[in-house]
């Protein structure tokens, strides 16, 4: 139950900050972001990264973001 409220906080903190159709899922060790945009620039990456790290703990490069068009 942790990972889905945890889900649904970046969810929303990422939705706040400005990225629409968000969806964040939990791994043991990992987090994969997916966002609707055809790309995601270095400044967005890093804001989506320190939300993710904030929130859960886990390291940056567990972070996987993953842009859908």
């Amino acid at each position: 139950m942790d990972w889905s409220e945890r889900e649904l906080t970046l969810e929303a903190v990422l939705s706040l900050r400005g990225f629409q159709d968000v969806l964040v899922t939990m791994h043991t060790d990992s987090v994969n972001v997916m966002i609707r945009a055809d790309a995601v620039n270095q400044q967005q990456a890093a804001v989506i990264l320190e939300a993710v790290t904030r929130e859960t703990g886990i390291s940056g490069g567990n972070v996987k973001i993953i842009p859908i068009n």
